[in-house]
């Protein structure tokens, strides 16, 4: 899974472009005659679990996304064809998808549930199998259809649209408009939200589940290591970003917070590796230190950094700087080691000043997401941005002033 959820985590902490292809090749040189890739490589058990077996997917695309290197995405090309035509015959014949199922790993199924007194007492059951592995086929058949126009392959391109389509109106996916599911609700509306397996129209909908959902739960998550990333990243992309902060760092169990108030200094492999007045948790499968929910790092990285690559220009020849302000939280310092060159953002909340020291790495273009309630009032220096040259002023959203930059250092500041 960890190739499948953490791929832009790891790519921002450090550089994946010949591990990813290490990996990819791994998987490869275990594919399944019928075309399925395994859920872990080497591969151990012979398992085949949607989301866990689409990494090949995921870090050939996020590999392009950052480095802007096709190379991959060629090489992989013909075996990820493969398994996605094997996934879409099996559905079109009423088969089984994926033999085997991992879903969405230490989940509230898999921990026990906020105030319990007992290792056994668990939370709610998870994601049905059929919902989650429809969610999952939306997500990286459209992946496909993504890498199949990068690459030119129009007919496949084509056809994956045409599946999605299908898939749209496919029973299961269709209910999730109706009914809330009776499990796994938080990781359902996440995963559609999150991986754009809803049509346009529904996503408000979806969205005022989502935020019912959490408040059922008295603002606690129930979302494992899967869908976690999502869920934040879903709510501080639709204005809820005081929420995500809250649920990611309340010092309450389950959070990123709570481990921290802990004393946890990496993160841990679940929610509930450690209680107060009951211990560690006595499951063997109880690192605390582990990967798993590293994925946190995306949102944090383009959450609260505000770095974001953008997929239409790859490989950060265009980005994104975008913080987002939240909670406690009123400074924040963030680079990344782009191909191209380091990329900066600094910045800081005094009383109502909002600045932010950005740089731009040479020969490369930037959309700015400055925070305030005046467009006027923004400067770069001394300044107004109106009269810097320096700035293509664009539009006001969700309540910033959002202008390009050329290459350069800046110094940016509004009034909230």
């Amino acid at each position: 899974d960890c190739g499948s959820t953490l791929a832009q985590s790891m790519t921002y902490n450090f550089d994946t472009s010949t591990y990813f292809r290490k990996r990819c090749l791994d998987m490869m040189d275990d594919q399944w005659e019928d075309g399925h890739f395994p859920s872990q490589s080497p591969e151990m058990d012979g398992q085949r679990s949607c989301i866990w077996s689409d990494a090949v997917l995921t870090m050939a695309w996020t590999s392009w996304l950052n480095y802007g290197d096709k190379r991959l995405l060629n090489e992989t090309f013909p075996a990820v064809r493969k398994y996605i035509y094997l996934l879409m015959s099996n559905y079109e014949k009423g088969t089984v998808l994926w033999p085997e199922h991992n879903g969405d790993w230490l989940s509230a199924f898999m921990t026990i549930r906020p105030g319990a007194k007992k290792w056994g007492d668990l939370g709610e059951g998870h994601i049905s199998k059929e919902l989650i592995q429809r969610i999952d086929l939306i997500y990286i058949t459209k992946l496909f259809r993504d890498i199949a126009d990068v690459l030119g392959k129009r007919q496949d391109s084509e056809t994956a649209e045409a599946f999605v389509s299908k898939l749209f109106s496919d029973p299961i996916i269709a209910g999730l408009r109706d009914k809330e599911p009776e499990t796994g609700a938080q990781t359902a509306y996440a995963l559609s939200l999150g991986w754009n397996a809803a049509k346009p129209d529904e996503k408000p909908l979806l969205m005022e589940k989502l935020l019912n959902a959490i408040e059922l739960k008295g603002g606690h998550v129930t979302t494992g290591t899967i869908s976690t990333l999502p869920l934040l990243n879903v709510l501080s992309g639709n204005g809820h970003h005081e929420l995500a902060y809250r649920l990611a760092m309340k010092p309450e169990f389950p959070s990123f917070g709570f481990m921290v108030d802990q004393g946890a200094t990496v993160l841990w492999e679940r929610f509930d590796g450690y209680i107060p007045g009951m211990g560690i948790n006595p499951s063997p499968m109880n690192g605390l230190n582990h990967v798993g929910f590293a994925a946190v790092s995306e949102w944090i990285f383009g959450s609260v950094g505000g770095i974001r690559p953008d997929p239409l220009v790859p490989g950060y020849k265009h980005f994104s700087i975008a913080p987002r302000m939240g909670g406690k939280v009123t400074w924040a310092k963030s680079d990344y080691n782009s191909v191209r060159g380091k990329i900066a953002c600094d910045w800081k909340v005094e009383g109502a000043t909002f600045s932010m020291h950005v740089v731009v790495p040479p020969n490369t273009t930037a959309t700015i997401y400055m925070p305030t309630k005046d467009v006027s009032n923004v400067k770069e220096g001394e300044l107004q941005l109106k009269n810097a040259s320096c700035a293509t002023f664009l539009h006001v959203e969700n309540g910033c002033a959002v202008f390009n930059v050329e290459s350069g250092e800046y110094w940016f500041s509004s009034y909230l």
